[in-house]
């Protein structure tokens, strides 16, 4: 490859993911590209050792059919996805971040569980002494009999 003016091929260039490497390897032939930087001679390579292969911004394809070569080339057009780098000590601190937001949120969802659970129990206080004052509101405590006209005074809870 160097004395044919490459300096690499496309997989030695690229730091991804290794899935992202196999896709790559598997849909754009990277693990058999050649590439070259700085300008080549296209015309004084062996066409016999590359069909696909990188020259500065441009990708050719060499096609051999029935005895003909075509070259066909193209200009590579501006990277679109996967062009953001990942900082590693930035990836590192956002992890740490998430653990500790993650740490923060199941205390906030513990204290949460213990205010729900006081909360039912005042809310059954509550409505215990809701039924209570019902009952003081309809509760007589004197009652006429007809046939002695005697006052009965019951007991209450509070005597």
């Amino acid at each position: 490859l160097r004395q044919n003016g490459f300096e690499a091929i496309g997989i030695d260039l690229i730091q991804a993911p290794e899935l992202v490497m196999c896709f790559l390897c598997q849909y754009a032939n990277i693990h058999r590209k050649p590439v070259a930087l700085k300008e080549v001679d296209v015309t004084k390579l062996d066409n016999q050792l590359f069909g696909d292969f990188i020259v500065g911004n441009t990708h050719y394809i060499v096609r051999k059919a029935y005895g003909a070569v075509s070259t066909r080339a193209t200009s590579l057009s501006q990277p679109r996805y996967l062009i953001a780098s990942v900082d590693a000590n930035a990836r590192h601190e956002i992890e740490i971040g998430l653990r500790e937001n993650k740490v923060k949120m199941e205390d906030i969802e513990c204290h949460l569980n213990q205010a729900k659970s006081v909360h039912n129990i005042k809310d059954s206080e509550l409505k215990a002494l809701k039924d209570e004052k019902v009952q003081f509101e309809n509760f007589k405590p004197y009652k006429l009999t007809t046939n002695s006209d005697s006052i009965i005074i019951p007991k209450t809870r509070f005597d």
